[in-house]
């Protein structure tokens, strides 16, 4: 079998066409195939350590990358030193690195990279002897932009007292000034999801409503310069909130079978990203582009150990512009497995995923399997001249941001094993 990944020239000027393709005849791995087919922080949500000290002056790994049209970025790689503490959401911005503390507290954390320094910012009420049952709660996953970071709390539905199912639960939307230290509740309501999402001025998350014979949701959006709270649209039935820059919010429109749209929240223009059976997550915009790995699954996937499976893939990484939804296709990649039971599938090719984009640079993480072993690679391209690079790593990537020109990702060694946090930089930087 031919494994075949493919770069595709940019739609900028300044890039020759390439293509690599690669022949891998006898590959095996013993990675469960599902944690191939999805994104594994969708299947599951294992701890990762956090750090309380970050070595920011050691650079552990530098690799060279191969260029498409010019040269290539060197990156100077440094992990970001764990001390035990376990987190389970990260989110960055600049010289901030927030995320959602397990242990030793459950809470919101914010860490300095420049100095190390961390100081909670909630610490999460859940069952505490402190505090009386109906002020438990737990925090959501956080997001940070520039000054600001926003987080969800959910207060459990109490017997007795409240009615309602899970989605109902009472719920509030915090956000907090990281520069004067203060923080104030923008919202209350039921049934917020996990998902708020900053950038700049602007705070949007999804409200459900099920108290009747229908069930709606609600794009709720928090202007920081005006101090206004606002409901943008009304949706008939479950719409799950994506990512944000400017004013556009990518979302799942129930009204349209849940397609994938970009919504403009000034404008209240849609542009349809994807038809349904799509995760939100999977969209990354920025600067009026979205960046999007497209997986079709061919086969039926089985827990029976008894059964023989034949399943493979297909990625395509597209960029999509809004909001006329011109796509521009800039790298495919195949894989393919057979094998009995979900332990034992012998995978041949490459696979995309974790695509971002923020401003000029877009990255995605290229995994490929060659005689029995994985080997990965966070591939980033210029789009403006189409300089490309690759950093090979060794382990399993589990997220990746940009923030300001830096790289920042989550790694482990397995699919449960707790990750390491890591920052890569162009060595034009660091000079």
């Amino acid at each position: 079998m031919t494994a075949r990944y493919i770069e595709m020239t940019p739609r900028t000027t300044g890039g020759l066409a390439f293509a690599w393709v690669r022949n891998n005849p006898h590959l095996i791995n013993n990675i469960k195939f599902f944690h191939i087919l999805m994104r594994s922080q969708d299947i599951c949500l294992p701890p990762h350590y956090l750090f309380k000290k970050i070595l920011v002056s050691g650079i552990l790994a530098t690799i060279t990358l191969v260029s498409f049209g010019a040269a290539a970025d060197l990156w100077g790689v440094t992990a970001l030193s764990p001390e035990g503490s376990a987190c389970e959401k990260v989110a960055v911005s600049g010289d901030r690195l927030v995320v959602q503390a397990v242990l030793p507290e459950e809470g919101i954390v914010l860490y300095s990279l420049s100095t190390g320094e961390s100081r909670y910012l909630d610490h999460a009420a859940n069952k505490s002897e402190y505090f009386a049952p109906e002020a438990w709660y737990t925090t959501g996953p956080p997001d940070v932009s520039g000054r600001y970071a926003t987080w969800t709390r959910t207060f459990p539905l109490l017997p007795g007292k409240e009615q309602g199912c899970f989605m109902n639960e009472r719920g509030e939307v915090v956000l907090a000034d990281l520069v004067a230290s203060t923080e104030q509740v923008i919202d209350k309501g039921y049934g917020y999801g996990e998902a708020v999402k900053i950038a700049g001025d602007l705070v949007c998350w999804m409200e459900s409503d099920y108290s009747g014979q229908e069930f709606t949701s609600t794009l709720r959006v928090h202007d920081i310069g005006e101090g206004q709270t606002r409901s943008v649209k009304t949706f008939k039935g479950a719409a799950t909130l994506g990512d944000i820059d400017g004013d556009w919010v990518v979302l799942t429109d129930p009204e349209q079978k849940n397609a994938v749209v970009a919504l403009n929240i000034s404008e209240g223009t849609e542009v349809v990203l994807s038809g349904p059976g799509r995760n939100p997550g999977d969209f990354s915009v920025s600067g009026g582009c979205v960046l999007w790995v497209k997986k079709d699954v061919n086969g039926l996937f089985s827990k029976n150990p008894e059964t023989f499976q034949s399943i493979s893939t297909d990625s395509v990484l597209s960029l999509i512009s809004l909001p006329g939804g011109g796509v521009q296709d800039l790298a495919s990649a195949s894989l393919a497995g057979e094998g009995r039971g979900p332990g034992n599938i012998t995978m041949d090719g490459t696979d995309l995923a974790n695509a971002v984009i923020e401003g000029d640079y877009a990255a995605w993480v290229l995994t490929e399997y060659v005689t029995g072993e994985r080997h990965s690679a966070i591939v980033v391209r210029r789009l403006s001249d189409g300089v490309g690079s690759r950093i090979g790593r060794d382990g399993i990537i589990k997220a990746l941001f940009i923030s300001d020109g830096k790289l920042f990702w989550q790694e482990c060694t397995a699919p449960v094993a707790p990750c390491q946090v890591y920052c890569a930089v162009p060595a034009a930087a660091e000079s």
